[in-house]
């Protein structure tokens, strides 16, 4: 995610670590979602509720750290 102030770019990242599956798994999601299984979980992306993932999700911690530079 990025923000532009009309001077200045920003660029925010999110990062999941985590390991890829052997086979697709789960019916939730799209792209890497049925392969990649985030650390400290033993779903994928494509096995949990959207609301985890959403909660969990590289777009997430992009978007935190967007509301927390936004607020200093």
């Amino acid at each position: 995610m990025a923000i532009y102030d009309g001077k200045n770019l920003k660029i925010f990242k999110g990062i999941v670590s985590g390991s890829l599956s052997a086979k697709d798994r789960g019916e939730h999601g799209f792209g890497f979602d049925k392969v990649f299984i985030p650390k400290g979980y033993d779903q994928t992306l494509g096995e949990m509720p959207p609301s985890l993932k959403n909660k969990i999700s590289y777009r997430a911690k992009a978007l935190q750290k967007v509301k927390e530079y936004l607020t200093f």
